[in-house]
């Protein structure tokens, strides 16, 4: 590096990079490598280990970390034992020095470019205590790929995030600093949708700026919280009962049916099978014109889990025949839409 080049890279605001894992060393070092791309010079890398210090995952993260370790600003945080990505993400927060705080899960990869155009919207927008960008979702069991364009509402990003029921995945955000302190950060007693709580937050406290523009590739791994249907249940609920005052004062009970409809559909995948179908009937009470609850509700009372993942297969069969898209947007189930990976 050239000494106007470092000048130039000290200039720049320092953005805090946390970077949580855990049982992922193998896939660590592309992660880490996507950080060494950017164009973007000026900044830290927090990695925090959560696997447990006796976890052979621990050593070979500390073998991979370290052979970064003639870069000054990469450090490495060891968690005691495991807490969750989202106490790992506190932990990173309460290290970071940085004035923007930026956050990587440890199987995606960013975009070159991905931090140098978020600083820059960022710079612009002084107003915006944060910012996001669209994401490519990569199926680590299929291979496939497919671009997602988020589309919020850059108006009033708090309803429109109540609507959709899930927000964005934390790889695809840039924070300032001192906006991601007054929210609170993460709540790791969430057992899922943290990510969404945290947006939720995030959009009731200050404006933000929207890159439409896939600045990382977003994997869906087979071991992560996106398939763990009793998780995504229990955070969904907790965050559903919690805004349930803000569905009826802005107008939004039909929505809030639309995600009762998505809790028993992780319902009846996680095998509850009578639980699903109350949230069905709930549902219907709150949108009694929309056919989709009553159609899953028969589906759970003939057949439960196994008919529902036929009817569900051959949905998006019908779906992809007809060129149509996955669903209706109201959350991440398989007879849904693509939502965020809500703590993987």
């Amino acid at each position: 590096m050239t000494l106007g080049s470092e000048r130039e890279r000290m200039c720049e605001p320092l953005v805090s990079i946390v970077l949580p894992t855990y049982k992922r060393s193998a896939k660590l070092k592309a992660t880490i490598d996507s950080v060494f791309q950017q164009t973007y010079g000026n900044w830290e890398l927090i990695v925090v280990d959560d696997n447990h210090p006796s976890d052979p995952h621990a050593q070979q993260t500390e073998r991979v970390v370290r052979d970064y370790r003639d870069h000054p600003n990469v450090v490495l945080i060891k968690h005691p034992a495991n807490r969750g990505a989202c106490a790992a993400r506190n932990t990173g927060i309460a290290a970071a020095r940085g004035q923007y705080i930026a956050f990587l899960d440890d199987d995606d990869i960013w975009a070159a470019n991905k931090l140098a155009l978020q600083v820059q919207e960022l710079d612009r927008n002084s107003e915006a205590g944060f910012a996001y960008c669209d994401l490519v979702c990569v199926d680590s069991t299929s291979g496939t790929r497919q671009v997602i364009h988020f589309g919020l509402s850059k108006d009033d990003l708090f309803v429109d995030l109540l609507k959709r029921g899930g927000g964005i995945c934390t790889s695809a955000l840039l924070v300032r600093k001192e906006v991601l302190m007054a929210v609170g950060g993460f709540d790791a007693s969430l057992p899922s949708y943290q990510d969404y709580d945290l947006l939720l937050r995030l959009a009731l406290h200050s404006k933000h700026v929207a890159i439409d523009i896939p600045l990382l590739d977003y994997n869906v791994a087979s071991d992560g919280i996106s398939r763990n249907y009793a998780a995504k249940f229990r955070g969904k609920k907790i965050l559903i009962d919690r805004y349930r005052t803000h569905y009826r004062d802005k107008g939004l009970v039909g929505y809030y049916g639309r995600h009762l409809e998505v809790l028993g559909d992780y319902a009846v995948l996680d095998g509850w099978r009578w639980l699903a179908i109350g949230c069905y009937a709930k549902s219907i009470a709150k949108r009694p014109a929309s056919p989709s609850p009553y159609l899953k509700l028969i589906v759970s009372l003939l057949g439960g889990r196994t008919l529902y993942t036929l009817a569900s297969q051959h949905y998006h069969k019908a779906r992809r025949l007809l060129g149509g898209a996955s669903g209706d947007g109201a959350g991440a189930s398989p007879m849904s839409t693509y939502q965020g990976k809500s703590g993987k």
